[in-house]
């Protein structure tokens, strides 16, 4: 696994590099978009690229952006991590696909543990496929079908928390019930992120839950892309 690391202060990038290294990856570092354009411009797409949000000549999500319009680049994990972390950054990451919005300061073990989990949603998209229509007793058609209704209800999720911002019984029985939905269907990643945002809402962590509805369009995407391959070779 490749990881590039996009921050002008070099303390950073080296607890970075060190965390990462530590555990098996390889590290690219990089002070500014510029070089980090250089590296990416080739046919190199990093399985992670973290990066700060105020670099010296661009925005860091400006940066994602041009990494989404890369060959491979839609499939690369993308890590926010900034002192930065208000309501229009992290609004801006969602279209983006970030999968996670990391505050500073450097907080070794609590990245660590998103980290795991990003490479963990990396591998697992549902459980054995088989398995769970021979619990449902349904076709693979059906099967399919629901995933593509669940798709649609996770992409309109956070327009729909919105409208329920006002409504705490509302919050907590959408989340409920997508939950729900996900465990039925052997939905994995999303049912433990739905279940984040659960339990973050309900403990009043308001920073932290908009930090993780930040991976909601990451994980719908990554459902996408298994609806697409996987499911779609089934016709």
């Amino acid at each position: 696994m490749h990881a590039l690391i996009v921050d002008p202060d070099r303390i950073h990038q080296q607890l970075f590099f060190d965390l990462l290294t530590q555990r098996g990856w390889d590290v690219s570092l990089s002070s500014n978009a510029a070089e980090a354009m250089g590296i990416l411009s080739g046919e190199f797409s990093p399985t992670l690229m973290i990066s700060e949000l105020v670099l010296p000549d661009m925005d860091g999500l400006d940066l994602v952006g041009f990494l989404r319009n890369q060959t491979g680049g839609k499939r690369s994990a993308v890590v926010i991590c900034s002192f930065l972390n208000g309501e229009d950054e992290i609004r801006r990451s969602r279209s983006l696909q970030v999968a996670a919005f990391w505050s500073k300061p450097f907080e070794a073990r609590r990245y660590q543990e998103s980290l795991s989990s990003l490479v963990e949603r990396s591998e697992t998209v549902v459980e054995d496929v088989d398995l769970v229509l021979r619990r449902l007793q349904i076709s693979k058609s059906t099967y399919t079908e629901l995933i593509r209704i669940l798709i649609e209800e996770a992409s309109s999720l956070h327009l729909r928390l919105a409208a329920l911002h006002q409504d705490p019984q509302g919050v907590r029985s959408l989340l409920i019930s997508l939950r729900g939905a996900c465990s039925s269907l052997g939905v994995v990643n999303l049912q433990k992120l739905l279940t984040r945002l659960d339990q973050q809402f309900e403990e009043g962590d308001q920073s932290g839950f908009r930090r993780t509805l930040v991976e909601l369009p990451r994980e719908v995407q990554i459902l996408e892309n298994f609806t697409r391959t996987s499911l779609a070779a089934w016709k």
